[in-house]
């Protein structure tokens, strides 16, 4: 578990939230899951998943262009597995890696 994702975690027992840890058995794997909301979590690195304009988002000098390509395929990827959950009926979250301390969860599951 990374340290966002720790966060998340702390902040939803913290809240009372009944949660289920990386599901295995949902498409896209997302890293925490809401039964009694049918919400999904995924806490997306800065870096990894190319937040535009995040100060921990960058592409490297060095093969950049390949860089590209796979922020390219995770966009792609990120895309793909949120419209497949919602077509399954899923509520979908992302929380980017930089903003994980400013969300409180109960009111962001409440949205």
């Amino acid at each position: 578990m990374t340290t966002p994702e720790r966060i998340v975690f702390e902040k939803l027992s913290r809240e009372g939230i009944f949660f289920e840890v990386e599901n295995g058995k949902i498409f896209g794997r997302p890293d925490f899951y809401v039964p009694n909301s049918r919400t999904v979590i995924f806490v997306d690195g800065c870096f990894w998943h190319a937040h535009s304009g995040c100060h921990l988002a960058s592409l490297p000098r060095r093969n950049a262009m390949e860089w590209l390509s796979r922020f390219n395929s995770q966009k792609l990827r990120d895309e793909t597995v949120t419209e497949g959950l919602a077509s399954q009926g899923f509520r979908v979250l992302r929380i980017w890696e930089c903003e994980v301390a400013m969300h409180d969860m109960r009111t962001l599951l409440s949205q």
